[in-house]
């Protein structure tokens, strides 16, 4: 809690007789707020607005512009993943992985090099 209170997105009504700060509930309400659009995607710079929103009593379109914006993000993030799982799954299950390319570390490719003549690595015929 100290970590937020020091960022400033609650602040402790009290201290206690032992210098421990003290939060009232508006305060826990608030740390789970930011908690819960943490575990949504949104960074602290994204949320301290919402906040602040709050605070002033507008939260709803802002809050709604963010989480919209958080979506087409999550959305395009899953795109990616999805086409990254379709490769991995059509790799994985070919009986044998092919030599290609962007995959290519073996030494096929320093053989294949070795093989062929000046005069073809530089795309001329002898």
């Amino acid at each position: 809690m100290r970590f937020y209170a020091d960022d400033k997105l609650i602040t402790p009504v009290r201290r206690s007789a032992g210098g421990y700060r003290e939060f009232d509930e508006r305060a826990l309400r608030v740390l789970r707020f930011v908690r819960h659009l943490q575990r949504l995607g949104l960074t602290l710079a994204q949320i301290r607005p919402l906040v602040r929103a709050a605070e002033r009593g507008d939260a709803s379109a802002t809050l709604r512009a963010s989480l919209e914006r958080q979506l087409a993000a999550v959305d395009a993030r899953l795109a990616e993943l999805t086409s990254v799982a379709h490769e991995l799954r059509a790799l994985v299950s070919a009986k044998e992985v092919a030599c290609r390319d962007e995959l290519c570390i073996c030494r096929c490719r320093d053989d294949a090099a070795r093989a062929r003549s000046p005069a073809d690595a530089l795309g001329r015929a002898e």
